[in-house]
């Protein structure tokens, strides 16, 4: 990549990855003021009940945030960092729909997740949490979801990342429900809506196919 070209791509990665972090905190932090006055059900089940909270998941589920911010940093081809954007935006979108059409609340994860029995870092950082994530942005799981693109983006760039990202990942997926955070449901939805998103934006971004010409008369 030329210096000129390098540059204009430095650019449009900063302001890809500033615009989607303003997205999401926007319509995460703002989809309370949408939605209904009471949720409109519980995605928990018995085993989320039966899955024990467990306070030091909270760090890997911390983590996972710069995860996220990964391919923003590590991806080198414009295309890939293109389709990737695209797939956070449509994830994004899709997730605050879901959010403010359908809220979902499970009051007994935070039930579950009590700070007694901590070491005071964990148990700080862990009333923090639940002081500043909206409790009902439950269904599907952006975590796991973003998390998940980052992984598919990581490995599309190199195939070494493929072990990387399993591990990483599927820490993510354990981190979200030991941590209490998420119900099983909502990681698997997580799961789902980020494959989804991926097809869809390489589906929309297929350059459409020439039509063969006529047969000769």
């Amino acid at each position: 990549m030329q210096a000129p070209e390098a540059r204009l791509f430095l650019g449009t990665r900063l302001a890809w990855s500033m615009g989607l972090a303003g997205f999401w905190a926007l319509g995460y932090f703002m989809a309370g003021v949408w939605l209904h006055p009471a949720p409109v059900f519980n995605p928990s089940s018995a085993l989320d009940a039966a899955i024990p909270f467990a306070g030091l998941a909270l760090w890997p589920y911390l983590s996972g945030i710069i995860w996220m911010g990964m391919p923003a940093v590590l991806l080198q081809s414009p295309a890939l960092f293109r389709h990737t954007a695209y797939s956070y935006s449509l994830l994004i979108a899709f997730s605050i729909l879901c959010f403010v059409l359908v809220p979902a609340e499970a009051p007994q994860l935070r039930t579950q997740a009590n700070s007694a029995g901590l070491d005071p870092v964990t148990a700080w950082a862990l009333l923090q949490l639940h002081a500043i994530d909206p409790p009902r942005n439950l269904l599907p799981s952006l975590h796991v979801s973003l998390a998940a693109l980052a992984s598919i983006a990581l490995v599309r760039s190199n195939a070494r990342w493929r072990v990387p990202a399993i591990v990483v990942l599927a820490t993510i997926v354990a981190s979200v429900c030991l941590a209490k955070q998420h119900t099983v449901a909502d990681a698997a939805a997580g799961l789902l809506a980020a494959w989804l998103c991926d097809r869809l934006v390489r589906r929309l971004s297929r350059a459409p196919r020439p039509r063969p010409l006529p047969p000769p008369p």
